[in-house]
């Protein structure tokens, strides 16, 4: 109960970061200008990788159909979950700031190491 308590109130400290669906005006919007003004948002951290800067430079309006579509934000908080041990996902991740440790912590079983992800994995 203690660990909830203290979770509740760190959770409640932090000031939320708005979302794109918090901003009503971008409904009233076309999907391409839509599409144009995610491009924006998103293409200096895509092109902070060589992947997408070369697939960019064959092929702009893949990229900007991506973003528009595909490409989403996940806002993550001290010690929050991305996923969970043993569990898929559909998705791929991007890091863009702070840093991410993956570590295995399977019942029963000693601790077994983590990793570090630094932005731009």
């Amino acid at each position: 109960a203690a660990v909830v308590q203290q979770q509740v109130r760190e959770r409640l400290g932090i000031r939320e970061r708005l979302r794109e669906n918090d901003v009503q005006a971008l409904q009233l919007l076309s999907k391409s200008l839509v599409a144009e003004l995610r491009y924006e948002i998103f293409q200096p951290h895509l092109l902070s990788h060589a992947l997408f800067r070369l697939w960019n430079s064959i092929d702009y309006h893949t990229v900007k159909r991506l973003c528009g579509s595909t490409i989403d934000q996940s806002f993550l908080v001290m010690n929050e979950e991305l996923f969970i041990a043993s569990s898929t996902t559909g998705r791929a991740y991007y890091l863009i700031e702070g840093t991410l440790e993956y570590a295995k912590k399977l019942l029963d079983v000693p601790d077994q190491g983590s990793s570090h992800v630094e932005p731009g994995c």
